[in-house]
């Protein structure tokens, strides 16, 4: 494929936070289903050890010669912090938080994976452009989304990274979202499930809608 109309992109899921330490904690069933409906664990944040996992990513993008010059998370704390540690290095890059990246929850919205307001984000992570989440209340769960509304959600996404100037792109997002795009999008010959901190850099021939 002719490079220059690729795009080489950084597919990367959250390290680990403390709502995964607490479910891994607990045996299957009620108790380990408990843990995603804790009010605890609201946005939930990265655990100790999801810091320390950002440590490899930082060293493996320090020495790419494939340097993201866009990064899209989640807007949700542990995809942005993660992305602000594992990615520190691309200061020149261009930083956006994006809707359409965030977790697929077919079982219901659990606080984990709700997120504080746009404003409230934006006051901490200052580098980050906001303007695509909507503001006030987060009302991204109150509707449980479908298969085909997620199909819609990845198809969206890829479309707005088509649209972009930059050539290579990081993309921070979660296990079920990332899953459902690598696996029906991509036709992935493996697992499409990643694991903490886990990145896959995928050339795509994708072409902008405009």
């Amino acid at each position: 494929l002719p490079f220059n109309e690729c795009k080489v992109i950084h597919f990367i899921r959250h390290a680990e936070g403390e709502h995964n330490v607490a479910e891994r904690a607990q045996p299957k069933g009620p108790l380990r289903d408990a843990v995603y409906t804790d009010p605890q664990y609201f946005d939930a944040v990265l655990s100790s050890d999801g810091v320390k996992q950002c440590e490899p990513l930082q060293g493996l993008m320090s020495t790419s010669k494939l340097l993201p010059e866009l990064v899209v998370a989640s807007p949700l704390r542990r995809t942005l912090r993660t992305a602000m540690l594992g990615l520190a290095m691309c200061k020149s890059a261009t930083w956006i938080a994006h809707e359409d990246a965030r977790e697929h929850c077919p079982y219901g919205a659990n606080p984990c994976d709700k997120r504080r307001s746009a404003e409230e984000q934006a006051k901490e992570f200052e580098t980050v452009d906001f303007s695509l989440v909507p503001v006030g209340p987060d009302q991204f769960l109150e509707v449980t989304e479908t298969k085909e509304a997620l199909d819609a959600r990845c198809r969206r996404l890829l479309e707005f990274l088509a649209a972009r100037p930059e050539q290579v792109i990081a993309v921070v997002s979660h296990c079920a979202f990332l899953g459902r795009l690598f696996e029906a999008h991509f036709s992935w010959s493996g697992s499409p499930w990643f694991k903490n901190v886990e990145c896959r850099t995928v050339v795509l021939r994708l072409k902008s809608q405009d």
